[in-house]
């Protein structure tokens, strides 16, 4: 009997420490003296656990969760529905790319490789 307790507490250890996380970029409209404007990332603390399935992708953290479907992009919030985006991504394998086509805003989320988050 505790050979199967302890064969079924590996499983559950090793499924708990094999999700991807992939942490949150934001894209940052910025103009400098010049008038220009550059496409830039900014960094936030939010990471998130990635879990996909034949027809959905979704992240993941402790307040938000975000479903992507093929053309749509619903956002919750402490598991309330936010609202419901037109949206396009690409999958680039590092990273993948959501782009919401009314508000011309991108998310962008970085696969972490690190057990601290830093990369």
């Amino acid at each position: 009997m505790k050979k199967i307790l302890f064969i079924i507490f590996m499983l559950f250890s090793l499924l708990g420490l094999s999700q991807t996380r992939y942490r949150l970029f934001l894209n940052a409209q910025v103009q400098d003296t010049t008038f220009m404007f550059k496409n830039t990332l900014e960094r936030t603390e939010q990471i998130y656990i990635f879990e996909r399935n034949d027809s959905t992708i979704s992240f993941t953290n402790s307040a938000l969760e975000i479903i992507i479907f093929k053309d749509e992009t619903e956002m919750y919030f402490d598991k309330k529905l936010v609202g419901k985006y037109k949206t396009k991504y690409w999958d680039c394998g590092t990273h993948i790319i959501l782009d919401f086509n009314k508000i011309k805003t991108e998310y962008f989320f970085f696969k972490l490789y690190s057990k601290d988050g830093t990369y």
